[in-house]
Parts: structure tokens; C-alpha cells; sequence
């Protein structure tokens, strides 16, 4: 097995260049509940679906920056593959663009699909992590629609572990009731890639 490089992060305010780019998209000072000064953005390394090292960017509320940077590294250090990990702003905002390209994210100030309430990505304290491999099953739907035929989508999820898939004791799974983040998969509707600090 190919040796990785340290585990690396770094947590940053959002300067205007990544503001500018964030408003409008996943951000509008209007009617979002956050101002950018209450987020954050993080650099985190991560391991790809080929088993390289990469690195990636996501937002979350400042006071829950150093737990995610924290549990990335645990992900890193169990070879844990994301397969993209890009803010959502790269998607224009779009978290159905987002999730079709499999990619994990952050915050991203919008609502519950199918409703008017805010979702916990608009507080900037929850995370998608894999929606291919990890869809969200609603309504006789599967989000996103790529994520249609896999053993997820289709029935029980297997005990067994599967390069990138959200369960009970997975690398994130089993730490995050540690630092008081709850999981999606245990929804009537099952949302298998959504973490969240309730």
C-alpha cells in the first residue's frame, strides 16, 4: 500500500474574492441566516477513489471548523475515499449539479428539497459526503438520479463495508456522536450521505 503524505488542514475566513463568488449562488445576505463572517473555509486533505492523496475545500459554521478538520484527518488516516470534494459554489449553488457529480460539500444556503424550511447546510453545519454512493431516498426517489441501481438505492444496506459508503460504523459514522453530529442514514428517508450537527 502506497504510503500517504501527513494529513494536512487549514481553516480560513472567507475573504471577498470567495465571498463575491459565494453570493448569489450559495449565499444571498438577504435571506440566508449566517453572515460570511459566521462560516468558514477549510482545506483538508483527503484520499481519492484510486488511493492518491488529494486535497479539497468545504464551508462550515466557524465553531464547528476544528471538529470537521479533526474528523477529515481521521478519514484520511483510514483511507477513507471521497470521490470530489469542491464547494458548492463551483456548482453555482445547484445541489442537484453537486450531488450527480458526487461531490462532497458543506455549507450551501438553501432548503429542505420539497420544502420551505432551511436546511442544516444553511447554517453551515452539515455535510454530503459520496450522494452517488450515499443517495438520499425520498418519496420513491433517489437523489441523485446517477445514484439509481446501486445496492443502496435498491434495498437494505449491507453490513458489509464498501469503498465510500455512509454507515453506523464507518470512519465518520462512529465519531460523530463524539463531537454531537447526528446521521442522515437513520431518517425515516433514509439520507445516507447527510451529517449534521442537530
Amino acid at each position: 500500500m502506497t504510503r500517504l503524505p501527513a494529513y494536512e488542514s487549514r481553516v480560513e475566513t472567507i475573504g471577498a474574492a470567495l465571498g463575491r463568488r459565494m453570493t448569489g449562488s450559495s449565499h444571498d445576505p438577504a435571506s440566508c441566516p449566517l453572515p460570511l463572517d459566521r462560516l468558514r473555509v477549510l482545506t483538508v486533505s483527503y484520499v481519492g477513489f484510486d488511493g492518491g492523496p488529494r486535497t479539497g475545500r468545504l464551508v462550515v459554521r466557524a465553531s464547528l471548523a476544528d471538529d470537521v478538520t479533526q474528523v477529515f484527518g481521521r478519514l484520511y488516516d483510514a483511507r477513507w475515499p471521497l470521490r470530489r470534494m469542491q464547494l458548492v459554489d463551483a456548482y453555482d449553488g445547484d445541489d442537484d449539479r453537486s450531488m450527480a457529480a458526487n461531490n462532497s460539500s458543506g455549507y450551501n444556503c438553501r432548503r429542505v428539497a420539497g420544502s420551505s424550511s432551511l436546511s442544516d447546510h444553511a447554517f453551515g453545519q452539515a455535510l454530503d459526503l459520496n450522494p452517488v454512493q450515499n443517495p438520499y431516498l425520498t418519496g420513491g426517489d433517489v437523489l441523485p438520479p446517477p445514484a439509481s441501481g446501486t445496492p443502496t438505492s435498491t434495498g437494505p444496506r449491507p453490513r458489509s463495508r464498501r469503498p465510500g459508503w455512509c454507515g453506523p460504523t464507518t470512519s465518520w459514522s462512529a465519531p460523530s456522536p463524539k463531537i454531537g453530529w447526528a446521521w442522515g442514514g437513520d431518517f425515516s428517508e433514509p439520507d445516507y450521505q447527510h451529517f449534521y450537527r442537530p
